[in-house]
């Protein structure tokens, strides 16, 4: 279990900087902009 919890933190952390791409981002923001 102990070695889950780590992998578990490390895929997050990747996922968050591919969703947080620049690309992804101002995707987003034009989204809100609108809105």
């Amino acid at each position: 279990m102990a070695a889950s919890q780590p992998s578990f933190g490390i895929q997050h952390l990747t996922v968050v900087p591919t969703n947080f791409d620049p690309e992804d981002d101002e995707s987003e923001t034009a989204t809100a902009d609108s809105e």
